[in-house]
């Protein structure tokens, strides 16, 4: 019997694990659209893992993109199983044709697979901000592979590439597939902590998670994004900012206690001058249109008198030619160095700023004075941060590749968490996230997944495949 059983366990343990990933196949397009490839064996390391390693110095200089392609990371339609990738988006096999990816932005730097072969998560880094995730079928073959786009680094590449694989049961689904990453990236970076051993150095925390989150908005304007037009808005014809008083939202945290609310984490918006995002990265004067800074100053005093802790909703990605700040010597640079800028918005054209840049000569010095002179105690939020790749700049006064910009949202981040208390950033990008407390805006992209999944493949992916 109990032989029986010991055969038993080993026969289940046998069809639940495969072996790991074994080999890929690195695909390299140079400039002139020539092609080559090399198959490599992946070195192996204990439970199923394997890991890919890829020397920054055998890019070669003239490569346009390179890819990996895992030899398991395909599957046939109809196929039983799914794959899954950024923040949550996942199909099935199910298409004859069709694609899917996610570009530099991508949130999370991983792909997965469920197959009727092996179930695997594939976690990269190293150039993650260079870097997407592909899906794609063809006559009802599908592949999955992620993709460096070498020739808009714009600088020479920084950084090694490093996948490693994790060979999961057969069986597992996206949660295993998340707790898997989840131990990676505590492995990998042990600035890492989770919530409850933050508690020990952020007293401010606990309060900030067991309380009820309340946002206000007090000034804004109309966006310019999608009117048929990107403008430098002027003094003339800026439009008009529309408010919410100060006073109103004092006047609502009184009607808030007096209903018994005793734990309130409030998160300012559009407090600035000019409003939400409309004259970045101006503060000063505090929004006179709804109130200035004496009312608001006694807005955030009359919070925390409440035992509530009062946010600020801060912005240092974008900059407007009618703030009375704008520097362009700041913008973003282009290698051909034209001015960097990402659509419009509340304050009209939004020309990146360089971070590098704006670190050095004045954000340590006005995050201070928010302290001093606003009284802010708590938390900060910061909007863009986590929901795009740092900008790169290409202003040879002060350089600084995609990677090097993101170390200073983490070193804005530090700062603001010295000071303040509680951060918290836009989205899921998880590249600082040993500095990121909260998120807002998070959301997954199924439904967005299977409606592109079922879209005829373009040209360009028959390419590539």
């Amino acid at each position: 019997m109990i032989h029986k059983l010991t055969l038993m366990l080993l026969f289940l343990c046998c069809t639940s694990m495969v072996m790991a990933i074994n080999s890929a196949e690195i695909r390299i397009t140079k400039k002139d659209n020539s092609v080559i490839t090399k198959k490599v064996v992946l070195q192996k390391l204990p439970d199923g893992v394997s890991k890919l390693i890829i020397k920054k110095e055998d890019i070669p200089t003239d490569a346009k993109f390179l890819d990996v392609l895992a030899d398991n990371a395909r599957a046939k339609k109809g196929e039983k199983g799914f794959w899954l990738f950024n923040q949550g988006s996942l199909g099935h096999f199910i298409r004859d044709n069709g694609a899917l990816s996610y570009t530099r932005n991508l949130m999370l730097p991983y792909y997965a697979m469920q197959t009727e072969r092996e179930t695997f998560i594939a976690i990269f880094e190293g150039m993650r901000f260079e870097a997407g995730v592909f899906v794609i079928a063809k006559n009802g073959e599908y592949k999955m592979f992620p993709r460096w786009d070498i020739a808009n680094i714009d600088f020479p590449p920084y950084q090694d590439i490093e996948i490693t694989y994790y060979t999961l049961p057969l069986n597992a689904d996206y949660n295993q597939m998340a707790k898997t990453y989840r131990k990676h990236k505590l492995a990998k970076d042990p600035e890492i902590k989770t919530i409850k051993e933050r508690y020990k150095t952020q007293p401010l925390l606990k309060k900030n998670v067991e309380a009820f989150s309340l946002r206000m908005r007090f000034a804004e304007k109309d966006l310019a994004n999608g009117k048929g037009y990107v403008v430098d808005y002027t003094p003339e014809t800026e439009p008009k900012i529309k408010t919410y008083q100060f006073y109103d939202g004092t006047a609502l945290l009184h009607a808030l206690k007096i209903a018994g609310l005793e734990n309130l984490f409030v998160s300012l918006e559009g407090w600035q001058n000019g409003g939400w995002g409309g004259r970045t990265p101006s503060i000063w004067p505090i929004c006179e249109e709804a109130g200035g800074e004496k009312d608001f100053v006694k807005l955030v005093k009359t919070g925390q008198s409440f035992g509530y802790i009062m946010d600020v909703h801060m912005y240092y990605t974008d900059q407007y030619v009618i703030s009375r700040d704008y520097k362009p010597e700041e913008t973003c640079l282009n290698p051909d160095g034209s001015k960097l800028f990402h659509g419009a918005w509340a304050g009209g054209k939004a020309y990146s700023l360089c971070l590098k840049s704006a670190w050095e000569n004045w954000i340590p010095a006005e995050l201070e004075k928010i302290k001093r002179e606003l009284f802010i105690e708590g938390g900060m939020f910061f909007d863009v941060f986590g929901a795009t790749a740092p900008y790169r700049c290409c202003n040879p006064k002060h350089p600084t590749n995609r990677w090097e910009a993101g170390i200073y949202h983490k070193k804005i981040m530090q700062k603001a968490r010295e000071l303040f208390g509680v951060i918290g950033q836009e989205c899921c990008m998880d590249d600082f996230i040993s500095q990121v407390d909260f998120i807002y805006y998070n959301k997954t992209a199924i439904k967005e997944a299977v409606r592109k999944e079922a879209d005829p493949t373009k040209k360009e992916y028959l390419d590539m495949i």
